[in-house]
């Protein structure tokens, strides 16, 4: 079997002809590739494989220049600094691994989970690693003495979200114990718990500033906390189903939120109240997103369309047609003119937003499409499937 990683680029042109730059067969991974990393600035690539090797990928050839070589396990979690010097992985292994990008060394070696490892994070400034386990932990490690520096417990409940706070101080964790979680990264001690989902938290989001917290539910709600004072600002109530899809305006003052009752919709932060209704979709609303400009919103929903909504009026500026199976994922293009969206039909298709082509398809994969992501200066794609690429 042979096992892919797919970097698409597109040209702007409605008749465009979707190709990929390169494609890793059998000269790359041996087994699956299970995550997958542009650096920052867009010219590297990192993937972590089911054959227990990490590999650095030269994006505009096509090359392997690095091999990682030291996990014993399949790697879950592969991820740059933000300088991009240096790449964190997290194993099956139990062991979270920090490596040097120019050399291929291995710098330092966590040692301290007793289960998998399914998720890294470098802090902010890049000082600090987090990882969360099947241990039912989370731990911090300072990067320069590879020391764990604090260590976040669960009771028996698998931890779903783990975020960041924009300033590197404190962790924020969603649970399948109903629970949202505050935790100082300076002392490891658990600063709020915030109760109130009577179901699983799927979503947990800081705003921009890094004062609220937001989370999506099974229970049908969307709730935002203040993070100093721990109390609890709203409960959105409204939707008649599971809230899948939780985001914050890029100013911070709205929230928007699709949902299992076929809405989108948008939330006053300040006062709570439902400002828009956005009603369209005949199936479940899997992905919400915020233009860059905060203007408009964009969704992708099981009833195979992709639809673009105006934030102040409402109304539906566009309906995107071409997909022949749930929309799994949407995303904005850095500048906001374009808009990819990955789906069940093993496609992803490029969309124009000034006139509502269809610019591009990308037929690759072989299933489901769960995520697309534009690289930073918004000329390529990457996306992940289930079928291991």
């Amino acid at each position: 079997m042979k096992y892919w990683i797919v970097v698409l680029t597109f040209a702007v042109s409605a008749s465009a002809a979707a190709q990929p730059i390169w494609t890793i067969t059998e000269t790359g991974h041996t087994s699956s590739v299970l995550s997958v990393a542009f650096s920052a600035d867009g010219a590297q690539l990192v993937s972590g494989s089911n054959d227990k090797t990490i590999r650095l990928w030269d994006v505009a050839t096509g090359q392997e220049f690095l091999r990682f070589i030291g996990h014993v396990s399949a790697v879950n979690s592969v991820v740059f600094s933000p300088d991009g010097t240096q790449l964190a992985s997290g194993s099956d292994d139990w062991r979270l691994r920090l490596w040097d990008v120019v050399t291929g060394q291995e710098l330092q070696r966590f040692d301290g989970h007793t289960r998998e490892i399914n998720s890294v994070v470098f802090s902010p400034d890049g000082t600090q690693l987090a990882s969360g386990s099947d241990d039912h932990t989370i731990r911090i490690w300072d990067i320069a003495t590879g020391q764990e520096v604090g260590r976040f417990q669960w009771d028996t409940r698998r931890v779903n979200s783990v975020v960041f706070s924009p300033d590197g101080t404190q962790l924020a964790s969603g649970s399948d114990d109903r629970s949202l979680r505050l935790w100082d990264v300076a002392t490891e001690q658990e600063l709020r718990r915030f109760g109130g989902p009577t179901d699983k938290v799927n979503s947990v989001v800081f705003s921009p500033d890094g004062a609220q917290l937001a989370l999506g539910s099974n229970d049908w709600s969307l709730r935002l906390w203040d993070v100093a004072t721990e109390r609890q600002l709203r409960r959105f109530g409204g939707h008649t189903s599971i809230v899948f899809s939780v985001v914050f305006s890029p100013d911070g003052t709205q929230l928007a939120s699709g949902s299992g009752d076929r809405t989108i919709r948008l939330w006053d932060i300040a006062t709570g109240q439902e400002l828009r209704r956005f009603v369209g979709h005949t199936d479940r609303v899997n992905s919400v997103v915020f233009s860059p400009d905060g203007m408009q919103l964009a969704s992708g929903s099981d009833d195979h369309t992709v639809r673009l909504w105006d934030v102040a009026t409402g109304q539906k500026v566009r309906h995107f047609d071409g997909h022949t199976d749930p929309v799994r994922s949407v995303v904005f293009s850095p500048d906001g003119a374009q808009l990819a969206s990955g789906s069940n039909d093993n496609t992803i298709l490029l969309w124009d937003l000034a006139t509502g082509q269809e610019l591009v398809r990308f037929i690759r994969h072989i299933q489901d499409v769960n995520s697309v992501v534009f690289s930073p200066d918004g000329t390529q794609l990457a996306s992940g499937s289930d079928d291991h690429t």
